[in-house]
């Protein structure tokens, strides 16, 4: 029960990670993630977890570390079955892990650089299109000038630096006289303003969230390896050096730093994940509820 619990916590760390990465790089994998299929990835990783565990129950073992002769039920210490033990349960998990949170990091900046792209292009467009129709339309006449109380000394300063704003951001794009039209030069430079302080705004929130990201992900996998990563290490270790050479102490330490990792999973998901953080609500308050009604 000790080896198939730690290794099914593992491997539910491995389904988690491939079901955040399809849900990352699969626009569609919402629609297809059902009840029955969560159930199936479950199934999977108990299965596997039992076929690690189960050789020493029917015969992969030392014949003096038999219970009844030794009077002590102790893990298998059979070399060849650490070694397959260890390497299915972490040392081919744990470089898995760490590869497809990776990807994950890189897929959802990519994501966040594209979306920003496509707005940009967006609003350039938008300001093409606009220049184009205020070229379309007819030359505004001196009584309407003269009505909106602007001299054209001063439509003609703020047209140029209506336009040379709109060059620095858009590069050599044609842009029509602003004489041409009042509500134009006198309200666009404003809106340029703006754009440019949202646009900072933009750049730092994105910035903000990669940073967050790569945080997330540096806690998660590397909390799973600062608790497994001794434990593992000195098990692989033990069956090829003298019973004496590693201190019992130490490898009760490891032992329980491996606990710890089965602890902190729930806490660090629930930090750092909203739909964990919801369905562990649910289930908690579904469950305060009903004992409330008893």
């Amino acid at each position: 029960m000790d080896v198939l619990c730690c290794t099914a916590s593992i491997l539910n760390l491995v389904a988690i990670s491939i079901d955040r990465y399809w849900a990352v790089t699969n626009i569609e994998y919402i629609h297809t993630r059902t009840t029955k299929r969560m159930i199936v990835m479950i199934a999977i990783v108990w299965f596997v977890s039992v076929i690690i565990t189960i050789p020493p129950l029917v015969g992969w073992h030392d014949d003096d570390e038999d219970p009844t002769l030794t009077g002590m039920c102790i893990i298998c210490q059979d070399p060849e079955y650490q070694v397959f033990a260890t390497v299915t349960a972490f040392f081919l998990p744990a470089p898995f892990i760490l590869c497809v949170y990776m990807k994950i990091y890189f897929v959802a900046r990519s994501r966040i650089k594209r979306k920003k792209f496509n707005k940009d292009l967006k609003m350039k467009q938008h300001t093409v299109k606009k220049a184009k129709i205020m070229e379309q339309q007819p030359e505004s006449t001196e009584i309407e000038k003269a009505s909106s109380g602007v001299t054209s000394s001063e439509l003609s300063g703020v047209s140029l630096q209506c336009k040379q704003n709109i060059h620095n951001e858009f590069g050599n794009t044609r842009v029509p006289e602003v004489t041409k039209d009042i509500h134009y030069s006198s309200t666009q430079c404003p809106r340029n303003n703006e754009h440019n302080h949202y646009k900072k705004q933009k750049d730092k929130i994105e910035r903000k969230r990669e940073r967050k990201a790569a945080r997330t992900l540096g806690i998660i996998t590397g909390a799973y390896i600062v608790c497994w990563l001794p434990f593992f290490i000195v098990t692989i270790i033990a069956p090829f050096v003298d019973s004496n050479a590693i201190p019992e102490l130490l490898q009760r330490i490891v032992l329980w730093l491996g606990y710890v990792n089965s602890l902190l999973n729930p806490v660090i998901y629930t930090v750092f994940s909203p739909e964990f953080r919801e369905t562990f609500k649910k289930i908690l308050c579904r469950h305060c509820s009903e004992c409330l009604q008893r």
